[in-house]
């Protein structure tokens, strides 16, 4: 998309009013906070606007700029009416500097010029050129009628327009294909704001060149088109199709259509929409944490936690291992032959191939012989097999007992005791071990 990136959706830039108030390259603007107030110091206020120094390819500069004086500025002035047209283009021109006061003079004069040979059926070619030479005598003409300062403004950003934008016959319509089709709400904001930054990108449109053709003239651009596209049917649709689609899924469960409601209901609704999926949010995050500290604790050594979802996940993920062990790398199914006439378990079986068989050469002994002498072996086999599997076990609660007693006891003793009597245990086991391998 050609221009899109001049107005992002999400920016964290500050409007040109909010900006820092010092004096070096910015201008400040002077304003009464009652116009209708008297002149006591008290009744002024200060706005202080970044100094623009060109006007050519800084559209986004300009029109930002615009947009605080035409809704902020002029409408707490109450000077959005025709009789204050020169002292909006008068205001506006403050905040130039450099080589951009040049250019705005030039613009000013070529919408002059325009405006007055369209006025060729109401004025002499004489008349005309007073206005053209006298400033005050154009002003006072255009006042006459509100379609005449309409027109002459219309003027002034159509050739502002034209030096503006890179191409500025297709920035309005490339700007309103994102708006409808590219923005997105951010989590960092909340639908109040989320709707009023919609409202703020289909009023910028507003203030774009009108569409046209390459060598268009003023009248020949599809003026009409700036209102069309940018109604308030058109704002609520770009700020549903923004939506996160939770808060989508709810408002197709409401009794009203999102696009019949009114306006204060619509807020409504999705401010009740958000503080669901707050809460939901904020509970999913509780339970995130208690799930990493459970996995902190077990890292730590600390007791296993008994918290479900800690025991699925070492569940899934030692269901995942012995899934891992019973292939290869390659996908082929592992499988001992040896150990499954030995009567080995079938974990172990698939373990590992016949080849690879750490037990090999002892299985080919056991084995050995008649078919007698392999069942005594098989038997013999799964005996000592079931036999360290016991002792296994055992030592493994033993150990557990002797963690809880040196966690939960502060008697010395007591744990003494308990550690002499598993390693006596121990030599025991061993000795019986030996007795019975002689």
């Amino acid at each position: 998309m050609l221009e899109e990136a001049q107005f992002p959706f999400a920016t964290d830039d500050k409007p040109q009013a909010d900006q820092a108030t010092k004096k070096t390259d910015t201008v400040g603007i002077k304003l009464k906070i009652d116009p209708e107030d008297g002149e006591d110091k008290t009744n002024y206020e200060e706005k202080y606007f970044k100094t623009i120094h060109s006007i050519t390819q800084n559209g986004k500069e300009v029109i930002e700029a615009y947009y605080v004086f035409k809704h902020e500025i002029f409408n707490q002035q109450s000077m959005n009416d025709k009789v204050h047209v020169k002292k909006r283009v008068k205001m506006f021109g403050r905040i130039f500097a450099g080589e951009a006061i040049n250019e705005y003079i030039k613009f000013k004069e070529d919408a002059k010029i325009g405006y007055c040979q369209s006025q060729r059926d109401d004025l002499t070619p004489e008349q005309r050129e007073e206005l053209l030479n006298d400033e005050t005598l154009f002003y006072n003409y255009l006042e006459e009628d509100e379609d005449h300062c309409e027109m002459f403004e219309r003027r002034l950003w159509f050739y502002m327009g034209a030096s503006m934008w890179k191409n500025q016959h297709e920035m309005y319509r490339e700007h309103i294909r994102y708006c409808n089709n590219h923005i997105v709400k951010m989590q960092s904001m909340n639908v109040v704001e989320h709707l009023k930054r919609v409202q703020y990108m289909f009023t910028i449109a507003t203030l774009m060149q009108p569409p046209s053709r390459k060598g268009d003239t003023f009248d020949q651009a599809e003026w009409d088109v700036l209102k069309t596209d940018t109604s308030p049917e058109d704002v609520r649709r770009a700020a549903h199709a923004a939506l996160p689609e939770f808060f989508k899924e709810q408002l197709r469960t409401k009794d009203k259509d999102w696009q019949n409601m009114e306006e204060t209901e619509w807020i409504d609704t999705l401010v009740t929409i958000e503080t669901t999926d707050k809460k939901q949010q904020d509970a999913k995050k509780v339970l995130k944490q208690k799930h990493d500290d459970n996995r902190k604790r077990t890292n730590d050594g600390g007791e296993e936690p008994s918290n479900k979802h800690v025991r699925h996940e070492k569940k899934t993920k030692t269901s995942n291992n012995n899934k891992s062990n019973s292939s290869s790398a390659a996908g082929v199914a592992r499988y001992c032959v040896l150990c499954q006439k030995a009567g080995q378990p079938e974990w172990k079986v698939r373990n590992h191939n016949t080849n690879d068989c750490f037990h090999a050469d002892d299985y080919a002994k056991r084995l050995s012989g008649g078919s007698k002498e392999r069942n005594k072996a098989m038997d013999t086999h799964k005996k000592e097999t079931r036999t360290t599997e016991k002792k296994y076990k055992q030592k493994k609660k033993e150990l557990r007992s002797l963690q809880k007693a040196v966690k939960k006891s502060d008697d010395y003793d007591k744990i003494r005791k308990l550690q002499k009597k598993y390693a006596k245990e121990d030599s025991s086991d061993s000795e019986q071990s030996d007795s019975d391998s002689e």
